[in-house]
């Protein structure tokens, strides 16, 4: 075999090598490392801007409150998560003790992205609600794996108490049981739906 050919077998050899250690690497601290929380557990930190231009960290920002996030890392769950958005508000209304925060959860895009992203769902969002919009980019899978959230186009709601714990959670669209669910939910968080005028 000719000094170049052999060169080329073990420089193609060294990189499917290399590719294949990565992957089983990767593999293993994704399979491994971090566990869905369950409800009881303090909620992982996580950092966003507000379509309004206010850096929030979570659970920290909510610290005393009640905490509502609907998180969603597809475009294509905005539906669901709007839907379900607009259930709380109108149920449930601006009370002071219940923080409502919608959450995409966006990986793989560099600066300039995430502003001409910013700028389109800014764009399609009503001024007053931009500060209810928390936009989280960066490399999110072990927050996502954390929070149980598979990458399926669906809204992942997640309700916290006080004391930034995982007081409740649901996944999905908007039914009249998991409704059901969530007032049962924010009743014991001494949440209460508003009086009919």
């Amino acid at each position: 075999m000719k000094p170049r050919n052999v060169l080329l077998l073990s420089t193609a050899a060294g990189v499917a090598l290399g590719g294949l250690t990565w992957y089983v690497t990767q593999r293993m601290t994704e399979a491994g490392e971090v566990t869905p929380m369950n409800p009881g557990e303090t909620f992982p930190t996580l950092t966003g801007t507000t379509l309004a231009g206010e850096t929030l960290t979570l659970p920290e920002t909510l610290e005393g409150k009640i905490g509502l996030l609907i998180l969603a890392d597809r475009f294509a769950a905005r539906y669901e998560v709007e839907e379900w958005a607009r259930y709380v508000l109108t149920t449930y209304g601006d009370q002071p003790e219940l923080t409502l925060y919608e959450v995409p959860l966006i990986s793989g895009v560099g600066p300039m992205m995430q502003r001409m992203i910013d700028a389109a769902m800014k764009r399609g969002t009503q001024p007053k609600e931009q500060s209810r919009v928390l936009t989280v980019y960066g490399d999110l899978r072990g927050l996502k794996r954390r929070l149980g959230i598979s990458g399926n186009p669906k809204a992942y709601v997640m309700l916290l108490g006080r004391t930034g714990r995982l007081a409740w959670r649901m996944e999905g669209p908007l039914t009249e049981e998991k409704r059901r669910e969530l007032d049962v939910a924010l009743k014991e968080q001494e949440i209460g739906e508003l009086s009919e005028p």
